[in-house]
């Protein structure tokens, strides 16, 4: 990988970690900013949940345990939504994952 490059996704599943259920999809796009230590990446997604859409972005590090991004707006019942996005990394399992929290 190298600085400009894309990563792409397409209808990933979001599921409730309490229910075991899939109650959201994402589309969105990562950057690469850096590839020296600690990489930087640029993100930009859109969450699909019943009732509209939230969009957010922000810029991460590779090699932290723990980043947010910040919810920057949304449609329908997440219109002018706020809150961020916390992903934390998963070692055991090689994945990170994303908690989306929406301030009232």
């Amino acid at each position: 990988m190298s600085r400009g490059d894309l990563i792409v996704h397409s209808n990933s599943p979001g599921i409730d970690a309490r229910t075991g259920r899939r109650t959201a999809t994402s589309d969105g796009i990562q950057t690469i900013l850096s590839v020296k230590h600690p990489g930087a990446v640029a993100v930009s997604d859109t969450i699909y949940l019943p009732g509209g859409h939230v969009q957010v972005a922000g810029t991460v590090r590779y090699g932290q345990r723990t980043s947010a991004l910040a919810v920057i707006g949304g449609t329908g019942k997440y219109s002018n939504a706020r809150g961020q996005v916390t992903i934390t990394e998963d070692t055991k399992h090689k994945r990170n994952l994303g908690t989306l929290t929406i301030l009232p």
